[in-house]
């Protein structure tokens, strides 16, 4: 028998008295649960045990056939899908293959994703791109034995052909991909020509912006619209830009210049020159 603390008074008393004999408090000590001990399976009741089983039993047989049911229901799905519904297909099997990772689901994947692959359109916008190289990722994974690299180079340069060469910016990022991909191939030359029109981009920004504040009278009263450029070709590139400053009368007037930029990508030289200017 265990002697503890009262808990309304505090003096020692035993835990199995029904009153405090110093206050008179009905139940002056309650168990807790450090005080309960774990009973072995061999003390409990006949009913507790055959209770116990019955409940296991029940928790295993729903755990398997809801699984049964989760992959026959999606099954039952990708049977209903049509024989052109690549992508919907392979994600399907990609689900069923998590849930089972047997090779049946896994030779299915593999059969989708070539057939997904060859839907996507090596053509702008960006993400086809970015979903190419993600699916044969999953490709190399599922199938190391594939060629995921001669396939990726090959769907590159059909991709990178139908990039203009007034966007240098979206031809810079594939070809410096290319040559991380294929470093044996020679990307230099496309690298090192539209990393310069890159360059005179922000230069000739600067440069028509500097031209435009000595068109006006008072430069403090200079106060920049927009300032647009586009590539007409490879080798120029022209900027609209608007702009608002005051005459020498103190009245705000409103310009609108365009300017060109010739740019010689042989010899790393541009020159940039006015054509137009209007006033409001």
């Amino acid at each position: 028998m265990a002697v503890r603390n009262c808990r309304e008074c505090g003096n020692q008393v035993s835990s199995s008295a029904k009153k405090c004999p110093h206050c008179g408090i009905k139940r002056p000590y309650r168990k807790t649960l450090g005080d309960l001990k774990m009973k072995k399976w061999g003390d409990l009741p006949k009913w507790q045990r055959y209770l116990a089983v019955l409940l296991f039993g029940y928790i295993a047989v729903m755990m398997v056939t809801g699984y049964n049911t989760r992959e026959e229901r999606a099954l039952k799905h990708v049977r209903a899908l049509a024989d052109n519904q690549y992508e919907e297909k392979y994600e399907a099997y990609k689900r069923l293959y998590r849930w089972n990772p047997s090779d049946e689901y896994r030779d299915k994947v593999i059969t989708y994703i070539k057939k997904y692959l060859r839907t996507i359109p090596a053509t702008q916008p960006a993400e086809n791109l970015e979903t190419y190289e993600q699916t044969l990722e999953r490709l190399a994974e599922l199938d190391p034995e594939s060629d995921y690299k001669g396939k990726a180079i090959a769907y590159i340069k059909r991709y990178v052909r139908t990039i203009p060469a007034t966007q240098p910016a979206e031809n810079l990022e594939i070809y410096e991909r290319l040559a991380e991909l294929d470093p044996e191939s020679d990307y230099k030359g496309k690298i090192a020509l539209y990393s310069f029109m890159e360059s005179v981009d922000a230069r000739c920004f600067y440069a028509a912006q500097e031209m435009s504040k000595g068109i006006v009278n008072n430069p403090s009263t200079y106060k920049n619209h927009y300032l647009t450029p586009q590539w007409l070709s490879s080798n120029q590139l022209r900027y609209e830009h608007k702009f608002e400053a005051a005459n020498a009368f103190g009245v705000i007037i409103i310009y609108r210049v365009v300017y060109i930029c010739d740019i010689n990508p042989d010899t790393q030289k541009y020159s940039i020159r006015r054509v137009l200017i209007t006033k409001n």
